[in-house]
Protein backbone atom coordinates (compact mmCIF):
# COMPACT_ATOMS: atom_id res chain seq x y z
CA UNK A 1 0.00 0.00 0.00
CA UNK A 2 1.50 2.92 -1.30
CA UNK A 3 0.37 6.23 0.94
CA UNK A 4 1.28 9.75 -0.35
CA UNK A 5 1.00 13.04 1.46
CA UNK A 6 -0.14 15.82 -0.54
CA UNK A 7 1.68 18.79 1.04
CA UNK A 8 2.72 22.72 0.96
CA UNK A 9 2.21 24.97 4.09
CA UNK A 10 1.43 27.77 1.87
CA UNK A 11 -2.13 28.29 1.04
CA UNK A 12 -3.82 28.04 -2.22
CA UNK A 13 -1.21 25.84 -3.96
CA UNK A 14 -4.38 23.60 -5.27
CA UNK A 15 -3.25 20.54 -3.06
CA UNK A 16 -7.03 19.34 -2.57
CA UNK A 17 -7.56 19.01 -6.18
CA UNK A 18 -4.38 17.35 -6.75
CA UNK A 19 -5.39 15.13 -3.89
CA UNK A 20 -8.66 14.58 -5.14
CA UNK A 21 -8.34 14.37 -8.58
CA UNK A 22 -5.11 12.14 -8.70
CA UNK A 23 -6.87 10.00 -6.53
CA UNK A 24 -10.00 9.48 -8.95
CA UNK A 25 -7.36 8.73 -12.14
CA UNK A 26 -5.62 6.24 -10.13
CA UNK A 27 -9.42 4.34 -9.75
CA UNK A 28 -9.51 4.74 -12.87
CA UNK A 29 -6.89 2.86 -13.77
CA UNK A 30 -8.06 -0.44 -11.26
CA UNK A 31 -6.87 0.78 -8.06
CA UNK A 32 -8.42 0.76 -4.42
CA UNK A 33 -7.67 4.39 -3.37
CA UNK A 34 -8.31 5.90 -0.13
CA UNK A 35 -8.11 9.90 0.32
CA UNK A 36 -7.60 10.83 3.79
CA UNK A 37 -9.33 15.07 4.41
CA UNK A 38 -6.99 15.64 6.50
CA UNK A 39 -7.68 19.68 6.49
CA UNK A 40 -10.34 21.03 8.69
CA UNK A 41 -11.88 23.12 5.47
CA UNK A 42 -13.08 20.03 4.02
CA UNK A 43 -12.44 20.91 0.34
CA UNK A 44 -11.62 17.38 -0.61
CA UNK A 45 -14.43 16.24 1.26
CA UNK A 46 -16.20 18.72 -0.77
CA UNK A 47 -14.84 17.82 -4.41
CA UNK A 48 -16.15 14.36 -3.74
CA UNK A 49 -19.60 15.28 -3.03
CA UNK A 50 -19.67 15.13 0.43
CA UNK A 51 -21.83 17.34 2.53
CA UNK A 52 -19.15 17.84 5.61
CA UNK A 53 -21.93 20.07 7.35
CA UNK A 54 -24.23 17.55 7.66
CA UNK A 55 -21.46 14.34 8.84
CA UNK A 56 -21.85 12.89 12.30
CA UNK A 57 -18.74 11.40 12.42
CA UNK A 58 -14.85 13.21 10.80
CA UNK A 59 -11.41 12.06 10.85
CA UNK A 60 -11.59 14.50 14.51
CA UNK A 61 -13.50 11.06 15.44
CA UNK A 62 -10.29 9.30 14.05
CA UNK A 63 -7.49 11.71 15.66
CA UNK A 64 -8.86 11.34 18.83
CA UNK A 65 -9.53 7.77 19.01
CA UNK A 66 -13.26 7.21 19.26
CA UNK A 67 -13.64 5.26 15.66
CA UNK A 68 -11.29 3.80 13.69
CA UNK A 69 -10.27 4.61 10.10
CA UNK A 70 -11.90 2.07 8.18
CA UNK A 71 -14.73 2.80 9.77
CA UNK A 72 -15.05 6.49 8.41
CA UNK A 73 -13.76 6.12 5.23
CA UNK A 74 -16.90 5.50 2.66
CA UNK A 75 -17.43 4.97 -0.96
CA UNK A 76 -17.77 7.36 -3.19
CA UNK A 77 -19.83 7.21 -6.65
CA UNK A 78 -16.37 6.59 -8.30
CA UNK A 79 -15.49 2.57 -7.57
CA UNK A 80 -12.90 1.86 -5.95
CA UNK A 81 -12.53 5.41 -4.56
CA UNK A 82 -13.02 5.83 -1.05
CA UNK A 83 -12.63 9.00 1.44
CA UNK A 84 -12.66 9.57 4.73
CA UNK A 85 -14.06 12.93 5.33
CA UNK A 86 -13.28 16.05 7.54
CA UNK A 87 -15.07 19.22 8.36
CA UNK A 88 -13.59 22.42 10.83
CA UNK A 89 -14.18 19.96 13.82
CA UNK A 90 -10.77 18.43 13.05
CA UNK A 91 -9.61 21.63 13.97
CA UNK A 92 -11.00 20.71 17.54
CA UNK A 93 -8.54 17.59 17.67
CA UNK A 94 -5.37 19.68 17.49
CA UNK A 95 -4.72 20.09 21.03
CA UNK A 96 -5.71 16.62 22.17
CA UNK A 97 -2.89 15.54 19.50
CA UNK A 98 -0.71 17.86 21.14
CA UNK A 99 -0.64 16.82 24.38
CA UNK A 100 -0.70 13.20 23.68
CA UNK A 101 2.38 11.08 24.25
CA UNK A 102 2.24 9.70 20.63
CA UNK A 103 0.51 12.67 19.37
CA UNK A 104 2.28 12.70 15.65
CA UNK A 105 1.74 8.98 15.46
CA UNK A 106 -1.80 8.51 15.18
CA UNK A 107 -3.01 8.65 11.70
CA UNK A 108 0.25 5.86 10.97
CA UNK A 109 -1.15 3.88 13.82
CA UNK A 110 -4.53 4.10 11.97
CA UNK A 111 -2.86 3.21 8.64
CA UNK A 112 -1.42 0.16 10.08
CA UNK A 113 -4.77 -1.34 10.65
CA UNK A 114 -5.41 -1.11 7.35
CA UNK A 115 -4.11 -3.43 3.72
CA UNK A 116 -7.24 -3.05 1.12
CA UNK A 117 -6.13 -0.03 -0.37
CA UNK A 118 -3.33 0.32 -3.25
CA UNK A 119 -3.66 3.52 -2.63
CA UNK A 120 -3.93 6.52 0.52
CA UNK A 121 -3.64 9.68 -0.64
CA UNK A 122 -3.50 12.62 2.56
CA UNK A 123 -4.63 15.88 2.09
CA UNK A 124 -2.80 18.36 4.62
CA UNK A 125 -3.68 21.49 5.85
CA UNK A 126 -2.03 24.93 4.73
CA UNK A 127 0.65 24.88 7.83
CA UNK A 128 3.29 22.73 9.61
CA UNK A 129 1.51 22.09 12.76
CA UNK A 130 0.43 18.37 13.82
CA UNK A 131 -1.75 17.34 11.13
CA UNK A 132 0.61 18.18 8.51
CA UNK A 133 3.34 16.02 10.55
CA UNK A 134 0.96 13.09 11.17
CA UNK A 135 0.43 13.03 7.32
CA UNK A 136 4.28 13.03 6.75
CA UNK A 137 5.28 10.45 9.77
CA UNK A 138 2.76 8.27 8.37
CA UNK A 139 3.66 8.88 4.32
CA UNK A 140 5.67 6.96 2.29
CA UNK A 141 5.73 9.62 -0.37
CA UNK A 142 5.25 13.34 0.04
CA UNK A 143 3.86 15.02 -3.03
CA UNK A 144 4.84 18.65 -2.89
CA UNK A 145 2.63 20.57 -4.95
CA UNK A 146 4.15 23.62 -6.47
CA UNK A 147 2.53 26.37 -7.85
CA UNK A 148 4.03 27.96 -10.31
CA UNK A 149 4.25 31.17 -9.18
CA UNK A 150 7.02 33.85 -7.81
CA UNK A 151 6.76 32.30 -4.13
CA UNK A 152 6.94 28.80 -4.31
CA UNK A 153 10.81 28.16 -4.26
CA UNK A 154 11.22 29.91 -1.12
CA UNK A 155 7.92 28.69 0.84
CA UNK A 156 9.42 25.11 0.13
CA UNK A 157 12.64 25.62 1.83
CA UNK A 158 10.14 25.75 5.51
CA UNK A 159 8.50 22.05 4.49
CA UNK A 160 12.35 21.00 3.66
CA UNK A 161 13.35 21.42 7.29
CA UNK A 162 9.98 19.49 8.38
CA UNK A 163 10.53 16.47 6.45
CA UNK A 164 14.33 16.48 7.78
CA UNK A 165 13.24 16.73 11.16
CA UNK A 166 10.78 13.67 10.13
CA UNK A 167 13.06 11.69 7.96
CA UNK A 168 15.54 12.01 11.72
CA UNK A 169 12.90 10.08 13.66
CA UNK A 170 12.41 7.74 10.94
CA UNK A 171 14.49 4.53 10.00
CA UNK A 172 12.97 5.10 6.10
CA UNK A 173 13.22 8.37 4.45
CA UNK A 174 10.20 9.63 2.97
CA UNK A 175 10.52 9.76 -0.85
CA UNK A 176 10.16 13.10 -1.94
CA UNK A 177 8.57 14.26 -5.24
CA UNK A 178 7.39 17.83 -6.75
CA UNK A 179 4.47 18.56 -8.80
CA UNK A 180 4.16 21.80 -10.64
CA UNK A 181 0.83 22.79 -10.77
CA UNK A 182 -1.32 25.90 -12.04
CA UNK A 183 0.86 26.25 -14.94
CA UNK A 184 -0.19 28.91 -17.21
CA UNK A 185 1.87 28.38 -20.79
CA UNK A 186 1.34 32.08 -21.72
CA UNK A 187 3.39 33.45 -18.72
CA UNK A 188 7.10 34.06 -18.11
CA UNK A 189 6.69 33.53 -14.40
CA UNK A 190 5.60 29.97 -14.48
CA UNK A 191 8.13 29.46 -16.79
CA UNK A 192 11.02 30.52 -14.65
CA UNK A 193 9.40 28.70 -11.73
CA UNK A 194 9.38 25.48 -13.71
CA UNK A 195 12.85 25.29 -14.60
CA UNK A 196 14.17 26.65 -11.24
CA UNK A 197 12.03 23.71 -9.57
CA UNK A 198 13.84 21.25 -11.96
CA UNK A 199 17.34 22.52 -11.49
CA UNK A 200 16.67 22.54 -7.95
CA UNK A 201 15.26 18.88 -7.33
CA UNK A 202 16.09 16.99 -11.01
CA UNK A 203 14.53 13.63 -11.59
CA UNK A 204 12.14 14.45 -8.40
CA UNK A 205 10.03 16.62 -10.55
CA UNK A 206 7.25 14.38 -12.02
CA UNK A 207 7.34 15.19 -16.10
CA UNK A 208 3.61 15.74 -15.89
CA UNK A 209 2.50 19.39 -15.28
CA UNK A 210 -1.19 20.51 -14.06
CA UNK A 211 -2.03 23.30 -16.10
CA UNK A 212 -3.87 26.20 -14.78
CA UNK A 213 -7.87 25.33 -15.60
CA UNK A 214 -11.49 26.70 -15.20
CA UNK A 215 -12.53 23.45 -15.15
CA UNK A 216 -10.79 22.60 -11.79
CA UNK A 217 -12.99 25.34 -10.18
CA UNK A 218 -16.06 23.95 -11.85
CA UNK A 219 -15.32 20.20 -9.55
CA UNK A 220 -16.21 22.29 -6.41
CA UNK A 221 -18.98 23.56 -7.79
CA UNK A 222 -20.41 19.57 -8.55
CA UNK A 223 -18.93 18.02 -6.12
CA UNK A 224 -17.02 15.84 -8.78
CA UNK A 225 -13.44 15.06 -9.91
CA UNK A 226 -12.41 16.71 -13.45
CA UNK A 227 -12.16 12.72 -14.84
CA UNK A 228 -16.46 12.78 -14.57
CA UNK A 229 -17.14 16.20 -15.31
CA UNK A 230 -14.89 17.10 -18.30
CA UNK A 231 -13.06 13.61 -18.86
CA UNK A 232 -12.02 14.99 -22.58
CA UNK A 233 -10.43 18.31 -21.02
CA UNK A 234 -6.70 19.07 -20.72
CA UNK A 235 -6.82 18.91 -16.70
CA UNK A 236 -7.88 15.39 -17.00
CA UNK A 237 -5.74 14.48 -19.00
CA UNK A 238 -3.12 15.74 -17.22
CA UNK A 239 -4.15 13.94 -14.45
CA UNK A 240 -4.34 10.76 -16.05
CA UNK A 241 -0.72 11.33 -17.30
CA UNK A 242 0.19 11.75 -13.64
CA UNK A 243 -1.80 8.23 -12.37
CA UNK A 244 0.37 6.72 -15.24
CA UNK A 245 3.97 8.31 -14.19
CA UNK A 246 3.01 7.38 -10.48
CA UNK A 247 1.98 3.59 -11.32
CA UNK A 248 5.11 3.18 -13.80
Amino acid sequence: MGVIAVVNQKGGAGKSTVAVNLAACLSGHGKRVLVIDSDPQGTASTLLGIDIWSLDRTMRDVMTGNISLSDLAKETEIKGLYIAPTNNDLSSAEEYMEKHADGGYILKQELQKIDSFDYVIIDTPPNLRILTLNALVACDMALVAVQAESAAVGGIILLQQLMDAVDESRDIKIERRYLINMFDSRANLCKMVDTTIRELYGSAVFKTIIPRSIKFGECYGYGKPISLIAPESIGANAYNNLAEELIG
